[in-house]
């Protein structure tokens, strides 16, 4: 039955949970894609601006220096004088012989032979420039001049231009990469970044930064991308609000926590029903074992008592002492089904309805005397030493019958439950505010592990010598119920082959 319950719980509750939270971590984590995409694109947008913007002032100048004739060597210095990036211009033919350099101050490095030394292994690069010039566009083409471990580049602007008189020329403006990014670049920079982004440019390799928009350390870029002018720098951005970045950073620990706390809560869930539907079954097979147990113990004394009334109904017997055996086993069985069927009326009224007490001032010792009357006889003939030490103590606030069941189920089970050494122990006691009522036994004893379960209802230990004796399993439930409702407890000390020992302990009353 348990099997097909957790198959079925399995298979409607928490496949479609698990399903659906692989389902949330997958949204959440496409959505995570998209935003960071979105975010990413956003940036790499602004640094294609920029490198738009740089490599349109390089553009620009080499369409001012296409518009000056090679021979206007004034006009030449006076666009080196005003633009301070361009260290030089070289005017060459393809023939590389007709070579001549402009410059406006003077320079530690002269980089005529790299750039012809280039140009010369490239014919493609150089066929290139004469297409697109016919197509009306004029490309740009760079070269690094300074070696690969000089930080600073020094680059040259090869492009192709018509010369009035002189057909189509060559010509490289010299650049130093530095310069580029101090005169042109930064005031972009500062320009775009506004109240929004945070712009810089660093070394490529080293990632050294060279200049930032912010004030502060700018730790890591979003998004870094090489200068199209000169790859050997790269610029970066992200947003000012680091908000952003931060939760972009954050999103997956986030996420990880919510599922694993849905998960968590999952779990601790099907823990809870599991462990009722487990209580449940558990007391439906108590039910069951109940019912059997109290079927057992009704048809034993009706059957006894049947088969003596009978015998002695029918004259079978004419022996005076037999007779008197037989009347007293009828009162005996009579006596144990009327206990064995107002427990079961009892049970029945506590679990239907909360009972109704009518506590009085009470003296637990008189209550002692009545419940242990009955008894007297059962106890004689069944060889009990019983020792009745009823101390002076005060009144409680109870219920004087409910009290009385209560102590009557505890000497019910001591005797029941005694097979060798039938010792039996009832004493009052007080400790502090609290009045005990004290049933000790030398019986075959409780294990440690059931201490806690034999307080529930219907709860009987299927194994050794306890399952050999009689019960419905109802009298320490009974006795359980009434006790909490008087606000008192009841203790147990027990062992397995060394009898049991409970004790009730109810507030003493205050009296004035």
């Amino acid at each position: 039955m348990i099997k097909r319950i957790t198959l079925w719980f399995i298979a409607s509750v928490i496949l479609p949970v698990l399903l659906y939270i692989g389902y949330l971590a997958n949204t959440l984590s496409s959505n995570e894609v998209i935003l960071k995409d979105l975010y990413d694109e956003q940036l790499a947008a602004v640094l294609l601006n920029l490198n738009q913007y740089a490599w349109s002032a390089v553009d620009n100048w080499a369409n001012d220096v296409a518009r000056i004739p090679p021979g206007e060597e004034r006009a030449l210095r006076f666009f080196l004088n005003n633009h301070p990036a361009v260290h030089s211009i070289l005017y060459m033919d393809t023939s590389w012989v007709n070579v001549r350099t402009v410059t406006a101050r003077s320079t530690f490095y002269e980089p005529n032979a790299v750039i012809l030394d280039s140009l010369k292994r490239r014919p493609e690069s150089i066929r290139q420039l004469y297409s697109f010039l016919k197509t009306g566009y004029r490309k740009l083409l760079p070269i690094r001049l300074s070696k690969p471990d000089v930080r600073d580049p020094l680059i040259a602007i090869v492009f192709l231009f018509d010369s009035p008189g002189s057909g189509k020329k060559l010509a490289a403006l010299t650049i130093d990469g530095y310069q580029l990014i101090r005169n042109i670049l930064r005031p972009r920079l500062n320009e775009i970044s506004g109240e929004q982004y945070d712009l810089g440019i660093q070394y490529r390799d080293g990632g050294t930064l060279i200049f930032s928009t912010s004030d502060s350390d700018p730790g890591g870029f979003r998004v870094s991308k090489p200068l199209w002018i000169i790859p050997e720098y790269q610029v970066g951005i992200r947003f000012k609000n680091r908000a952003i970045d931060d939760w972009l950073g954050n999103r997956l620990i986030l996420n990880i926590s919510i599922i694993t706390v849905l998960g968590v809560l999952v779990l601790v869930g099907i823990f809870i029903v599991f462990r009722y539907i487990r209580q449940e079954m558990d007391l439906v097979r108590l039910k069951t074992d109940f019912v059997s147990n109290v079927s057992h113990e009704l048809r034993t004394p009706l059957a006894l008592i049947r088969m003596y009334a009978e015998t002695l109904s029918m004259n079978r017997t004419t022996d005076e002492n037999r007779k008197k055996e037989y009347y007293r086993i009828i009162l005996t069985e009579t006596e144990r089904l009327s206990r064995l069927i107002n427990n079961i009326l009892n049970f029945s009224r506590t679990e239907s309805v909360k009972p109704t007490y009518r506590k009085t001032l009470v003296d637990v010792g008189e209550i002692v005397r009545r419940v242990l009357e009955p008894y007297q006889l059962q106890i004689e003939q069944d060889g009990f030493q019983a020792d009745v030490i009823l101390n002076p103590v005060p009144r409680v606030l109870a219920d004087a019958d409910a009290l009385g069941e209560a102590v009557n189920n505890l000497i019910d089970n001591a005797i029941k439950y005694s097979r060798d050494r039938k010792y039996l122990r009832i004493e009052t006691i007080r400790k502090g505010g609290l009045v005990g009522i004290r049933v000790e036994d030398r019986g075959i004893g409780i294990d440690q592990k059931y201490h806690r379960q034999v307080f529930d209802k219907f709860f009987r230990i299927s194994s050794g010598l306890v399952h050999e004796s009689k019960g419905s399993g109802l009298g320490l439930a009974i006795t359980t119920h009434i006790i909490n409702h008087h606000d008192g407890i009841i203790e147990l000390e027990s062992a397995v082959g060394k009898g049991s020992v409970f004790t009730i302990w109810i507030p003493a009353a205050k009296e004035s």
